[in-house]
This record gives structure tokens, sequence and C-alpha cells, in this order.
């Protein structure tokens, strides 16, 4: 039945899409829902090459905002898109990576030592989880 091998696919790509997006917000750069001028803040006063994630607008939807140069930021926009080699990264038409960790340095055209992850302060009452 063609409906059902639509929705199994369809439900095949939301789990991907989740299991990427899981892998995004484990990641310890993730700041999660910020708004830019909130991103700016935090990136003030980091060298070159830092960096932090935050969700874009829609699903599957993200930004790397990052230190370009002392008083200049750039918000990358980069999305979870499939490939007839599987799930990938996708920021633009030419970086496709299978991890997020392969694509910062791409975004920020470094290496990925040069990479300096702002790692998410625990909010003051926030329970830590092991």
């Amino acid at each position: 039945n063609m409906v059902l091998a639509q929705e199994s696919k369809d439900s095949r790509e939301h789990l991907w899409i989740q299991s990427k997006q899981k892998e995004i917000e484990a990641h310890v750069a993730w700041h999660g829902k910020i708004t830019g001028m909130y991103c700016e803040a935090l990136l003030r006063e980091h060298p070159a090459f830092s960096y932090l994630i935050r969700t874009g607008e829609e699903e599957g939807h993200f930004y790397l905002s990052f230190v370009q140069s002392p008083l200049s930021f750039k918000h990358q926009p980069f999305v979870i898109r499939f490939s007839v080699k599987g799930w990938f990264y996708q920021n633009g038409y030419t970086g496709i990576t299978p991890t997020v960790d392969e694509l910062i340095p791409l975004i920020m055209h470094c290496t990925p030592e040069q990479c300096r992850p702002i790692v998410k302060q625990l909010e003051f009452g926030t329970a830590y989880k092991l």
C-alpha cells in the first residue's frame, strides 16, 4: 500500500531528524532557544573561533554563532538533511558532514583544533543531571 509505505518513510525520517537533533542538543556548545542579541553578549570578550549552537526558526534548523574577530560575530544557519548517503548536517550547498563536530570547522573556516565551544553555564537553581 503506497500510503502505508509513505507513512513508514515519514516516521523513519522523523526518527532520524529526532536522533540528529538529540546529537546537537547533547553538544557541549548547545544553548537552545536564545536570541541573537543574547548570543552576542555571550560571545563578547571571547577569542576568534569561539562558538555556540542555538535553535533556528523551524524544526531541524540551527545556528552556529561564532566570533569572527574581536568585534565581529557571525550567525550561520545550518539544517539536517537527507541525501543518498544518509543523514547529514548541511550548511549551504557545499558543507555536508555526518556529524555536527565535522561541520563546525567547515562553517568557521578553521581547523578543528582552533574551535572553542562556549559551554552553557548551569542556571542558578537548576538540578545537575549525571
